[in-house]
Protein backbone atom coordinates (compact mmCIF):
# COMPACT_ATOMS: atom_id res chain seq x y z
CA UNK A 1 0.00 0.00 0.00
CA UNK A 2 1.18 3.57 -0.74
CA UNK A 3 0.67 6.31 1.39
CA UNK A 4 0.07 9.57 -0.25
CA UNK A 5 1.73 12.94 0.28
CA UNK A 6 -1.26 14.98 1.13
CA UNK A 7 -1.53 15.80 5.36
CA UNK A 8 -2.87 13.81 7.24
CA UNK A 9 -3.14 12.62 10.74
CA UNK A 10 -0.29 9.50 12.33
CA UNK A 11 -0.44 6.32 10.81
CA UNK A 12 -1.90 5.61 14.53
CA UNK A 13 -4.85 7.33 14.23
CA UNK A 14 -5.68 6.55 10.69
CA UNK A 15 -4.19 7.20 6.71
CA UNK A 16 -4.69 7.85 3.22
CA UNK A 17 -3.51 5.40 0.90
CA UNK A 18 -3.22 4.14 -2.70
CA UNK A 19 -4.33 0.84 -3.51
CA UNK A 20 -1.25 -0.41 -5.75
CA UNK A 21 -2.68 -3.05 -8.53
CA UNK A 22 -0.41 -5.99 -7.74
CA UNK A 23 -1.07 -8.66 -5.65
CA UNK A 24 -1.08 -7.18 -2.55
CA UNK A 25 -3.32 -4.71 -3.46
CA UNK A 26 -5.42 -7.17 -5.28
CA UNK A 27 -5.74 -8.92 -1.79
CA UNK A 28 -6.97 -5.79 0.00
CA UNK A 29 -9.57 -4.37 -2.39
CA UNK A 30 -10.78 -7.93 -2.18
CA UNK A 31 -10.98 -8.32 1.28
CA UNK A 32 -12.12 -4.01 1.80
CA UNK A 33 -12.29 -2.45 -0.51
CA UNK A 34 -15.25 -4.67 -2.06
CA UNK A 35 -17.27 -4.95 1.31
CA UNK A 36 -16.82 -1.08 1.78
CA UNK A 37 -18.43 -0.12 -1.60
CA UNK A 38 -21.17 -2.35 -0.92
CA UNK A 39 -21.62 -0.88 2.22
CA UNK A 40 -22.42 2.49 0.73
CA UNK A 41 -24.30 1.15 -2.05
CA UNK A 42 -26.83 -0.19 1.18
CA UNK A 43 -26.16 2.69 3.40
CA UNK A 44 -26.70 5.72 0.40
CA UNK A 45 -28.55 3.90 -2.22
CA UNK A 46 -30.18 6.77 -4.12
CA UNK A 47 -26.62 8.57 -4.21
CA UNK A 48 -24.43 6.52 -7.12
CA UNK A 49 -25.81 5.23 -10.14
CA UNK A 50 -25.50 1.18 -9.42
CA UNK A 51 -27.16 -0.86 -6.67
CA UNK A 52 -26.53 -3.00 -3.68
CA UNK A 53 -28.58 -6.44 -5.43
CA UNK A 54 -26.89 -6.34 -8.72
CA UNK A 55 -23.06 -5.53 -7.03
CA UNK A 56 -23.66 -8.01 -3.92
CA UNK A 57 -24.14 -10.73 -6.87
CA UNK A 58 -21.17 -9.97 -8.94
CA UNK A 59 -18.24 -12.71 -8.53
CA UNK A 60 -14.80 -12.54 -7.76
CA UNK A 61 -13.77 -12.14 -11.42
CA UNK A 62 -15.83 -8.70 -11.72
CA UNK A 63 -14.29 -7.59 -8.58
CA UNK A 64 -9.91 -8.24 -9.44
CA UNK A 65 -11.28 -6.67 -12.94
CA UNK A 66 -11.71 -3.69 -11.03
CA UNK A 67 -8.73 -3.95 -9.21
CA UNK A 68 -6.80 -3.78 -12.12
CA UNK A 69 -8.37 -1.56 -14.02
CA UNK A 70 -5.71 0.43 -15.50
CA UNK A 71 -8.05 3.56 -15.94
CA UNK A 72 -8.44 3.00 -12.23
CA UNK A 73 -7.36 4.18 -9.23
CA UNK A 74 -8.31 3.76 -5.73
CA UNK A 75 -7.79 5.75 -2.90
CA UNK A 76 -8.79 4.74 0.90
CA UNK A 77 -8.68 6.14 4.20
CA UNK A 78 -7.93 3.47 6.62
CA UNK A 79 -7.18 2.74 10.80
CA UNK A 80 -5.01 0.04 11.51
CA UNK A 81 -5.85 -1.97 15.20
CA UNK A 82 -2.27 -2.94 15.97
CA UNK A 83 -1.79 -5.64 18.68
CA UNK A 84 1.46 -3.62 20.61
CA UNK A 85 2.95 -6.98 22.20
CA UNK A 86 3.15 -8.68 18.94
CA UNK A 87 4.17 -5.40 16.94
CA UNK A 88 1.34 -7.02 14.01
CA UNK A 89 -1.74 -5.55 12.59
CA UNK A 90 -4.84 -7.35 13.95
CA UNK A 91 -7.55 -5.46 11.44
CA UNK A 92 -8.29 -2.51 9.25
CA UNK A 93 -11.16 -0.56 8.95
CA UNK A 94 -12.04 1.42 5.72
CA UNK A 95 -13.21 4.60 6.89
CA UNK A 96 -14.16 6.27 3.73
CA UNK A 97 -12.67 5.53 -0.32
CA UNK A 98 -13.16 6.93 -3.96
CA UNK A 99 -11.79 6.08 -7.66
CA UNK A 100 -9.97 8.38 -9.58
CA UNK A 101 -11.14 7.02 -13.27
CA UNK A 102 -8.84 8.78 -16.23
CA UNK A 103 -6.92 11.02 -17.69
CA UNK A 104 -8.81 11.95 -20.81
CA UNK A 105 -7.38 14.42 -23.07
CA UNK A 106 -9.84 16.95 -23.42
CA UNK A 107 -9.96 18.80 -27.03
CA UNK A 108 -9.68 22.73 -27.30
CA UNK A 109 -12.95 23.17 -28.39
CA UNK A 110 -14.47 21.50 -25.45
CA UNK A 111 -11.91 23.29 -22.55
CA UNK A 112 -14.60 25.78 -21.75
CA UNK A 113 -17.78 23.05 -21.09
CA UNK A 114 -15.33 22.14 -18.42
CA UNK A 115 -13.84 25.28 -16.67
CA UNK A 116 -15.81 28.53 -16.56
CA UNK A 117 -15.14 31.62 -18.96
CA UNK A 118 -12.91 33.74 -16.18
CA UNK A 119 -11.22 30.59 -15.55
CA UNK A 120 -10.60 29.61 -18.92
CA UNK A 121 -9.31 33.01 -19.31
CA UNK A 122 -6.81 33.40 -16.14
CA UNK A 123 -5.74 30.30 -16.99
CA UNK A 124 -4.83 30.91 -20.20
CA UNK A 125 -3.27 34.08 -19.44
CA UNK A 126 -0.60 32.46 -16.71
CA UNK A 127 -0.20 29.95 -19.24
CA UNK A 128 1.12 32.79 -22.02
CA UNK A 129 2.95 34.07 -18.83
CA UNK A 130 4.93 31.26 -17.97
CA UNK A 131 5.65 30.18 -21.30
CA UNK A 132 5.84 31.30 -24.93
CA UNK A 133 4.41 28.00 -25.63
CA UNK A 134 1.41 27.06 -27.32
CA UNK A 135 -1.33 26.58 -23.63
CA UNK A 136 -0.31 23.14 -22.55
CA UNK A 137 -2.71 19.67 -22.88
CA UNK A 138 -5.73 19.41 -20.61
CA UNK A 139 -6.69 16.33 -18.65
CA UNK A 140 -9.71 15.20 -17.17
CA UNK A 141 -9.89 12.96 -14.28
CA UNK A 142 -13.09 11.89 -12.80
CA UNK A 143 -13.75 11.23 -9.12
CA UNK A 144 -16.59 8.75 -8.51
CA UNK A 145 -17.98 6.29 -5.73
CA UNK A 146 -16.76 8.65 -3.26
CA UNK A 147 -18.09 7.27 0.39
CA UNK A 148 -17.19 8.04 3.89
CA UNK A 149 -18.56 5.98 6.54
CA UNK A 150 -21.37 7.62 8.84
CA UNK A 151 -19.42 7.32 11.67
CA UNK A 152 -16.06 8.92 10.58
CA UNK A 153 -17.88 11.82 8.63
CA UNK A 154 -16.78 15.55 10.06
CA UNK A 155 -13.39 14.39 10.52
CA UNK A 156 -11.45 15.91 8.00
CA UNK A 157 -11.42 12.18 6.85
CA UNK A 158 -13.07 12.41 2.94
CA UNK A 159 -11.49 15.68 2.66
CA UNK A 160 -7.77 14.30 2.73
CA UNK A 161 -8.90 11.39 0.55
CA UNK A 162 -9.99 13.71 -1.97
CA UNK A 163 -7.42 16.20 -1.41
CA UNK A 164 -4.96 13.26 -1.92
CA UNK A 165 -6.46 12.18 -5.48
CA UNK A 166 -6.51 15.50 -6.75
CA UNK A 167 -3.24 16.12 -6.03
CA UNK A 168 -2.40 12.45 -7.70
CA UNK A 169 -3.87 13.95 -10.67
CA UNK A 170 -1.46 17.03 -10.59
CA UNK A 171 1.17 15.04 -10.38
CA UNK A 172 0.55 12.87 -13.23
CA UNK A 173 -0.47 15.35 -15.52
CA UNK A 174 2.33 17.46 -14.98
CA UNK A 175 4.31 14.64 -15.49
CA UNK A 176 2.75 14.57 -19.14
CA UNK A 177 3.35 18.13 -19.18
CA UNK A 178 -0.15 18.76 -18.88
CA UNK A 179 -2.64 21.05 -16.73
CA UNK A 180 -5.89 19.06 -15.43
CA UNK A 181 -9.21 19.48 -14.04
CA UNK A 182 -10.62 16.99 -11.54
CA UNK A 183 -14.20 17.06 -11.79
CA UNK A 184 -17.53 14.75 -10.54
CA UNK A 185 -21.33 14.31 -10.69
CA UNK A 186 -23.71 13.57 -7.51
CA UNK A 187 -27.39 13.39 -7.92
CA UNK A 188 -29.70 16.95 -7.66
CA UNK A 189 -31.13 15.39 -4.30
CA UNK A 190 -27.56 15.42 -2.52
CA UNK A 191 -27.35 18.56 -0.96
CA UNK A 192 -25.16 17.10 1.75
CA UNK A 193 -22.22 15.66 -1.00
CA UNK A 194 -22.67 19.62 -3.15
CA UNK A 195 -21.99 21.44 0.67
CA UNK A 196 -18.98 19.32 0.62
CA UNK A 197 -17.92 19.64 -2.64
CA UNK A 198 -18.08 22.96 -2.91
CA UNK A 199 -15.73 23.48 0.55
CA UNK A 200 -13.34 21.50 -1.44
CA UNK A 201 -13.17 24.02 -4.27
CA UNK A 202 -15.35 22.56 -6.88
CA UNK A 203 -17.82 24.59 -8.86
CA UNK A 204 -20.93 23.89 -10.18
CA UNK A 205 -20.75 23.52 -13.90
CA UNK A 206 -24.40 22.17 -14.83
CA UNK A 207 -26.71 20.07 -15.32
CA UNK A 208 -25.78 16.58 -16.94
CA UNK A 209 -27.38 14.03 -19.43
CA UNK A 210 -29.34 12.34 -16.62
CA UNK A 211 -29.75 15.18 -14.59
CA UNK A 212 -26.95 14.73 -12.46
CA UNK A 213 -25.13 17.72 -11.32
CA UNK A 214 -21.76 18.16 -12.80
CA UNK A 215 -19.05 19.76 -10.89
CA UNK A 216 -15.14 20.65 -11.57
CA UNK A 217 -12.21 22.18 -9.73
CA UNK A 218 -9.52 23.54 -12.90
CA UNK A 219 -5.72 22.49 -10.73
CA UNK A 220 -2.05 23.31 -12.40
CA UNK A 221 1.35 22.81 -11.72
CA UNK A 222 2.62 20.80 -9.05
CA UNK A 223 1.18 23.04 -6.12
CA UNK A 224 -1.57 25.62 -8.09
CA UNK A 225 -5.05 25.49 -7.83
CA UNK A 226 -7.12 27.70 -9.85
CA UNK A 227 -10.05 28.93 -8.36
Amino acid sequence: MTSTEASEPPLAQWSVELVPQDDEGMAFYLAHCRPFRLKMLQDEPSAYGSTFARESAFDDKVWRTRAINRRVRTFVAIRRHVDDEKQTTTTTTVLSSLSLWGPTFIEAEDRDDLISAAQAKRHAMETRENSQEEQRPLLKWDVAGMYTDKDSRREGIGATVLEAASQYAIRESEALGADCVVSLEITAANSGARTFYEKSGFKFLGVGDEGNLRFTRLMHGTDGIDE
